[in-house]
């Protein structure tokens, strides 16, 4: 967004406005309606109907403002640089996102596993050998670990995908050309909404065959930090059990002397393992 000649002087405060708690009432409806539908809820799939209806009219009215006030000439170069700001900082935190992510995954790999199956814990798991992958200790049977083909990698095309195409709408904004940049803007939310849709279908997959649940691990913990933006280091949610799961991930994978029963260990310790050795998406 840039600002238009003969903007304003000062910078525009916008009136009081509706469209956040519309929007946060849209969502509302949207989550529960989902939850209530995975849980097999009878009006589960008519509240997420409402919830994204409600969504989808909040994001025209809201969108449809702020294109009002800029086309009035009501923004100015200071507003400009908030937006840009704005977004810069929203890339910023999804990086940082991953980078704790990751970063919780190559812990585990090179230094967690590793001291399961060397010194003093390597007791609490006889005979666990420490490589990767792995299911974990405790868990019999050969472990198995998914390909990142499938939809790992188509959603990842997509994403780079989408990003060209909304490169090659910003190009026909500049340029003028207006049927450019819708037909940019309408490609690359076509390509979003097939990409939620394979997300969806890989969540539902992974709650009925893999029968990961919101309380079962960190992929819960997962899940939780996409419906409300609050990012948890995973491995913290690493079973239900709360403080005892935090003392058993203590006393195993960082070697405290926390006192704390083989079987509190062997309960605990492995869900987390199994859920970071699995393929996830890209």
């Amino acid at each position: 967004m840039s600002a238009p000649q003969g903007a304003a002087k000062r910078y525009y405060v916008p009136q009081p406005s509706s469209w956040p708690i519309t929007g946060a009432c849209a969502l509302l409806l949207t989550t529960s309606g989902a939850a209530t539908w995975i849980n097999r809820g009878v009006f589960g799939p008519y509240i997420l109907l409402a919830g994204a209806a409600l969504l989808a009219y909040t994001l025209f009215g809201w969108f449809g403002s702020v294109i009002r006030e800029s086309e009035a000439g009501l923004y100015n170069d200071q507003v400009d640089h908030s937006y840009r700001w704005a977004m810069g900082w929203f890339i910023f935190s999804e990086t940082m996102l991953f980078a704790a992510f990751f970063g919780a995954l190559f812990y585990m790999r090179w230094h967690a596993v590793p001291d399961l199956a060397s010194g003093e814990t390597a007791q609490l798991w006889p005979g666990f050998k420490g490589t990767w992958p792995t299911s974990g200790p405790g868990i019999e049977g050969t472990f198995q670990p998914e390909h990142a083909s499938g939809i790992p990698l188509i959603n990842t095309i997509l994403l780079l995908t989408s990003a060209a195409t909304l490169l090659w709408a910003h190009w026909g904004l500049q340029k003028g050309a207006r049927g450019q940049l819708k037909l940019g803007l309408l490609l690359t939310i076509g390509l979003g909404i097939v990409f939620l849709y394979l997300q969806l279908t890989e969540h539902y997959h992974a709650w009925t065959a893999l029968h990961l649940q919101l309380g079962s691990g960190a992929y819960g913990a997962h899940c939780i930090k996409r419906l409300s933006a609050i990012h948890r280091p995973a491995f913290l949610a690493a079973s239900r059990g709360g403080e005892q799961a935090r003392r058993a991930w203590g006393a195993a994978a960082l070697g405290s002397k926390d006192e704390m029963s083989q079987t509190s260990a062997r309960e605990t310790m492995p869900r987390a393992l199994s859920f970071f050795a699995k393929r996830r998406p890209i």
